[in-house]
C-alpha cells in the first residue's frame, strides 16, 4: 500500500484502479474522525473510490486530498491530469461512462457501479473546475 498523507502533505496517489481501495479505506476513517456516522461514512468512502478510479482511469493519474470541514464532515478534493469533462450534466447521469452509454452486458465494466451520478447523490455539493494547465479538480464534501 502506498503511504498515506493529510493535506498538507502529498495526498493520497490515484495512479491505478487498485488505489481507489487505499482511498475508500483511508476515507472510511478518515470520516469516521470527522464525526460522520457510519452510513455517512461508508458514503463518502464510495464517493471517494469513484473519483479515485476516475482519475486513474481517465485522468492520467492524480491525487485525492482529504480535509476535515470545520463543521464537522469532511471535503474530498481530486486532481487529475486529463482531459476534463466536456458535458458535466451528461457525466453525472447514472449509466453514462467514457462518453457512451452503459449496457448491462458491457464486459469492460471494471468499476465499482457506483459512477459520478451516485457521487452527486451521496454528497452535499460536488463540483468540476478545470485545473489551470490542464487537468480537471473535482471537490466534494459531506457534512
Amino acid at each position: 500500500m502506498r503511504a498515506l498523507a493529510r493535506r498538507s502533505g502529498a495526498g493520497l496517489a490515484c495512479e491505478d484502479e487498485a488505489d481507489r481501495f487505499v482511498c475508500a479505506m483511508y476515507v472510511t476513517r478518515a470520516a469516521a474522525d470527522a464525526g460522520l456516522s457510519m452510513q455517512a461514512s461508508v458514503e463518502i468512502a464510495l464517493v471517494a473510490a469513484e473519483l479515485a478510479a476516475n482519475a486513474a482511469r481517465h485522468g492520467g493519474g492524480g491525487r485525492l486530498f482529504v480535509d476535515p470541514l470545520p463543521a464537522g464532515g469532511l471535503q474530498l478534493v481530486c486532481i487529475d491530469q486529463g482531459p476534463g469533462i466536456d458535458d458535466v450534466a451528461t457525466a453525472v447521469r447514472d449509466g453514462w461512462s467514457s462518453g457512451r452509454p452503459r449496457s448491462p452486458f458491457d464486459h469492460a465494466r471494471r468499476s465499482l457501479g457506483a459512477g459520478l451520478g451516485t457521487a452527486l447523490r451521496l454528497t452535499d455539493s460536488l463540483g468540476f473546475y478545470p485545473t489551470p494547465g490542464g487537468g480537471l479538480t473535482v471537490i466534494a464534501s459531506r457534512r
